[in-house]
């Protein structure tokens, strides 16, 4: 997590990013916010917006709003990024009680959102995001700490895309 997201926007985009997730907690207000998001957009990348564990996404729902009703073309946000984890350090411990922002998220935004899981995300961990609504999984220890990466990415995939295929079942219903 940085403190001031936009000084980084340009050296990223730099680097070859395509997407930038910044912390909520890290901008003042909505206005600070909305140009955050502005200037990711202006330099072609998506734009994500991040939630720590105390935050509820209510504390992000009207930049989330923005454009979802009328126009998906005018969406500013991608992404929404449920920490599942304190930010800081690899390795911690899964929070599933935070699936309750992912679900709600998910409730209210469909599939005009991606929902990332980031923090102790593993193979049984990604089961629990991908049910929950979480497309997207940040799994870094669980691939960087082990002998068979490709194996874990394979197990966490199938686990996200059962549970979007499950949501997708329940929505047709």
């Amino acid at each position: 997590m940085v403190s001031n997201p936009m000084q980084w926007i340009e050296d990223l985009k730099k680097c070859g990013c395509n997407q930038v997730d910044f912390h909520i907690e890290a901008v003042k207000d909505h206005e600070e916010c909305l140009k955050v998001c502005q200037a990711i957009r202006e330099h072609g990348m998506r734009v994500g917006i991040a939630i720590k564990p105390k935050t509820p996404v209510s504390a992000v729902q009207s930049v989330l709003d923005i454009g979802r009703k009328d126009d998906a073309e005018s969406t500013v946000i991608d992404d929404l990024l449920v920490m599942t984890v304190e930010p800081g350090f690899g390795g911690q411990k899964f929070m599933p009680d935070m699936m309750v922002k992912v679900e709600e998220a998910r409730k209210r935004y469909g599939h005009s959102l991606d929902i990332t899981v980031d923090g102790g995300l593993n193979p049984s961990t990604s089961v629990v995001a991908g049910d929950a609504g979480a497309n997207v999984i940040v799994a870094g220890s669980a691939v960087f700490r082990t002998s068979e990466p490709e194996s874990v990415i394979g197990v966490i995939r199938k686990a996200v895309e059962e549970g979007m295929a499950k949501r997708a079942h329940e929505v047709a219903e």
